[in-house]
């Protein structure tokens, strides 16, 4: 029985409930880490003193990845490692130069810029980490595909990305509902801050006001995925989504034929087991 579930993971079960049958039941760790995710972890953590105002750290933050031999490096996805210092360096640049130019007002979470906590839904206990919460004015951000200019408190959730968003990537995100809802003060706004990796990388705000359909809404569909959840069913749900999946080979075959094949066998078992 599943009893903490993070809002990453509640995200993961909504799109395959597979997924987390893999991470949470059976507790498979990840045999290797791919290189953008450690881009994406290497810029958080360099971020983190663009926030405040200082020095972003993104330099120091990579190369502790260079070291680390659970990384499996494929030039396709961001070129080599000085490439990578290089389109990190420009990147923390770009979103240096955005804040400065939007004069937010960092409210800090008790451990720093990062804002962590918990919070017990039907008996789950539902886990989160807010990137950064801020108080603005007159601030950027695309709410229902048309930009405004608002203002009062906004949660933000930093994310790298080859690409812009779409307009309406809020709308309904999990991610962004649920940290509203689990915060101990709902904030005005929620949104995702995007920062492209590109030669001249682009910012980008997409958000979602927070009211109480939105934190309703959340609520219903975290107790319809915890009551599903503990039914022991986790049928797989396939589609684009498992290109990028961790437990990929497990699902649609791998070298490892007796492993594929004992964990298809365990998780037939329990699912005939539950209801």
């Amino acid at each position: 029985m599943i009893s903490r579930i993070s809002i990453t993971g509640l995200k993961d079960f909504l799109l395959c409930p597979r997924k987390i049958y893999f991470s949470n039941v059976l507790r498979i760790e990840k045999k290797k880490k791919s290189v953008r995710f450690a881009f994406g972890t290497a810029f958080h953590s360099g971020a983190t003193p663009v926030w405040l105002g200082r020095k972003n750290a993104f330099a120091l933050s990579w190369v502790g990845f260079r070291g680390d031999k659970s990384i499996t490096y494929d030039d396709r996805l961001l070129g080599n490692w000085d490439g990578c210092m290089e389109k990190g360096r420009v990147m923390s640049k770009g979103l240096e130069t955005f804040l400065h130019e939007n004069d937010l007002e960092i409210v800090n979470g008790k451990r720093g810029l990062e804002i962590p906590g918990t919070k017990e839904i039907d008996k789950m206990t539902v886990s989160y980490r807010v990137d950064a919460r801020a108080k603005v004015k007159r601030f950027p951000m695309i709410i229902g595909g048309v930009e405004k200019k608002i203002s009062g408190s906004v949660i933000f959730d930093l994310k790298t990305a080859a690409q812009q968003y779409p307009i309406h990537a809020a709308r309904r995100s999990i991610q962004l509902s649920g940290y509203s809802y689990l915060s101990e003060e709902p904030p005005d706004f929620a949104a995702f801050l995007i920062v492209t990796k590109a030669k001249s990388p682009k910012i980008q705000v997409v958000g979602v006001k927070v009211d109480q359909r939105l934190l309703k809404e959340f609520e219903e569909t975290t107790k319809g995925a915890i009551a599903y959840l503990n039914t022991g069913v986790y049928p797989a749900n396939r589609g684009d989504h498992c290109n990028y999946c961790d437990f990929y080979e497990l699902c649609y075959g791998s070298k490892d034929g007796d492993k594929k094949k004992n964990v298809n066998k365990l998780f037939k078992r329990r699912s005939r087991s539950r209801p």
